[in-house]
């Protein structure tokens, strides 16, 4: 046996996903990450967006919930998102 499980078990990665990465993924990445900073959290999107900032109306709902969604711009899933998660 090469050593504990326990100790080779890495921080939680936490990968949201949802259809533009416009809205319910990013949303979940940002108000996670906000309640627990020693998370690794992302998001994307299935096909995704590229580039495009947060919906306005979720982006309201964070701001109303103390985050900040004015860096987020929107991606597309790749293979190595999920191999990291």
């Amino acid at each position: 046996m090469t050593g504990s499980p326990i100790a080779e078990l890495r921080s939680p990665r936490v990968l949201f996903v949802c259809t533009g990465n416009i809205a319910r993924s990013p949303y979940a990445q940002l108000r996670l990450r906000q309640l627990r900073p020693e998370l690794s959290v992302v998001s994307a999107g299935i096909p995704g967006l590229r580039d495009q900032p947060m919906d306005p109306a979720m982006a309201a709902q964070l701001a109303a919930r103390g985050g900040d969604p004015r860096g987020h711009r929107s991606r597309q899933l790749t293979g190595d998102q999920l191999a990291a998660a």
